[in-house]
């Protein structure tokens, strides 16, 4: 989906109100769900756009992802959803579930752990960390594996 696209579903018919929050003029809102082709254009480079734009070019300085993303992350808290990263797609579609079978697995072994460790109140500082990255990963996987299928349907 593209940038104006997503900014124009989100926006639908709520512009002039958006603008009032933002303290921007309407027709620049509505700029933001037209498609940018360049400085003429009636569209405009929106927040998605541009928020896009400086991750990607703070990644290819050399700043961690973990620090790229922290916009993203501190978005995720404010608006209580969470974005998970999806691994790339240089591997065959094999691979991927091949993985997605052994971190399920892996999974599984720690959700057990955190079942009984929860029932028992009895759950470690190690184990906690353990069954969070475990399920980071998992969610990793399979939004890989979505995002793969929903590629392939295109």
């Amino acid at each position: 989906m593209s940038h104006w696209y997503a900014m124009r579903r989100c926006i639908g018919k709520n512009g002039e109100d958006i603008a009032e929050e933002l303290g921007q003029e309407y027709s620049t809102v509505r700029r933001w769900t037209r498609p940018y082709e360049g400085p003429t254009d009636s569209g405009s480079r929106g927040p998605g756009d541009k928020l896009h734009r400086i991750i990607r070019k703070s990644l290819e300085l050399g700043t961690r992802p973990e620090d790229a993303f922290a916009p993203l992350d501190e978005i995720e808290t404010l608006l209580g959803r969470v974005c998970i990263e999806t691994i790339p797609f240089n591997k065959p579609i094999n691979e991927i579930t091949e993985e997605l079978g052994k971190t399920m697995e892996e999974t599984g072994q720690a959700l057990s752990v955190a079942a009984k460790g929860l029932s028992n109140k009895s759950l470690s500082s190690c184990e906690r960390e353990r069954i969070i990255k475990e399920s980071k990963e998992a969610l990793r996987e399979w939004a890989t594996f979505i995002m793969y299928m929903e590629r392939a349907g295109k």
